[in-house]
């Protein structure tokens, strides 16, 4: 998405965290703004809520900006402020509207799909929605066992969270829902299909899984 040249300034301002700033500044200059300059002002505005907390907030102003929008990233800001609100339906039609975009766009949009699965499914477990992180997860490892190769620098440059940001979200979900030896089978399966390197990533993350209470 590009940014407007009328908001670089409040945009610099979110990059340096400013969002109280960045939000009085662009709300101070709204009402002269229209078309692309408007919708950019709209993205400032729930980006500096979202980042603030102020979810229900975020999920007003990220929506408004996503009209029309053929734009990823646009419908993963709306599908992650949804969830956080407490309306993960919404954030799961947002979310497919996430998927047609980069469908759309041949999955050319950065920062690619499966880093977007990799964000959205955290911001579900930050709010315990377990049962739809589990699909997802099977979908980030289908995805690393496609890739093989696990080092860093060549997973970020085809779009994919790291391993180890991964099988952190695994251990997390499988602690808190699926249970260790659930766990334990999904990444000795995830470890068949990726290189030494990542093998042993898996290794150290079967170790963090944890026994159910009472046994």
């Amino acid at each position: 998405m590009g940014r407007s040249e009328r908001l670089q300034h409040q945009w610099a301002l979110c990059e340096e965290r400013d969002f109280e700033r960045a939000s009085r500044e662009t709300l101070a200059v709204l009402d002269g703004l229209q078309g692309a300059d408007m919708q950019d002002a709209q993205r400032v505005l729930g980006t500096c809520a979202y980042h603030q907390q102020r979810h229900q907030d975020a999920l007003h102003w990220l929506g408004m900006a996503c009209h029309a929008s053929d734009d990823s990233n646009d419908w993963l800001g709306v599908a992650l402020a949804a969830v956080r609100a407490g309306n993960p339906d919404v954030g799961a039609q947002a979310f497919e509207q996430v998927r047609l975009c980069q469908q759309a766009a041949k999955y050319a949009q950065w920062p690619g799909i499966h880093l977007q699965v990799y964000t959205y499914a955290l911001a579900l477990s930050d709010m315990r929605q377990w049962v739809a992180v589990g699909p997802l997860l099977d979908e980030l490892k289908r995805a690393y066992k496609r890739l093989y190769c696990t080092d860093a620098a060549y997973v970020y440059r085809h779009g994919m969270p790291f391993l180890v940001a991964a099988l952190e979200l695994a251990a997390r979900y499988f602690n808190a829902h699926g249970g260790r030896s659930a766990g334990v089978a999904w990444l000795q399966d995830l470890a068949d299909g990726v290189d030494a390197e990542g093998g042993q990533e898996v290794e150290r993350a079967i170790g963090e899984l944890k026994e159910p209470v009472g046994k």
